[in-house]
């Protein structure tokens, strides 16, 4: 823990709410996964108090297509979004991530990567009960959703 800059505390605090952590090896599989989340930028002491499941889940079933997709569309900083939202590592990338992403690309919002980094929560909205219908009554009020529409204003 304390190579990866996570002070041991809070090792031990994520243990304590993700139990399944202590089953898991630590060269081949905690100790690699920490690695790759830390060579992303990602803020592993962030990530052990807000999400402590994120450490168990696959990597290259789970988490590298999510990092892929997200530097596909345009994210500078994917380290900087998971610390930012943690939560993302544990979404579904075909049922929820890529519809959402495709839908926001839909509507033409300027740096789309960059705004999924400012706000990565939008990522936990309801498409069809949340982010869709505001996005049209916005547009019906006049509201440029184009130009002027800020991730967070889906919220």
């Amino acid at each position: 823990a304390r190579a990866a800059g996570v002070p041991a505390d809070a090792v031990g605090r994520a243990a304590a709410k993700h139990p399944q952590l202590l089953g898991l090896s630590l060269t081949s599989s905690l100790e690699p996964k920490a690695a790759y989340l830390a060579s992303l930028g990602v803020d592993l002491a962030r990530l052990l108090a807000l999400h402590p499941t994120g450490l168990s889940l696959r990597m290259e079933e789970n988490v590298t297509p999510k990092v892929r997709h997200f530097q596909t569309v345009g994210v500078p900083d994917v380290g900087r979004m998971l610390s930012a939202h943690p939560p993302l590592l544990s979404l579904s990338l075909k049922e929820n991530i890529e519809p959402k992403t495709a839908y926001l690309a839909s509507l033409g919002i300027q740096d789309l990567g960059k705004a999924l980094q400012a706000y990565p929560q939008v990522y936990s909205l309801s498409l069809h009960g949340n982010m869709a219908p505001t996005a049209r009554f916005l547009s019906r009020c006049g509201y440029d959703v184009q130009a002027q529409l800020r991730l967070r204003h889906l919220a």
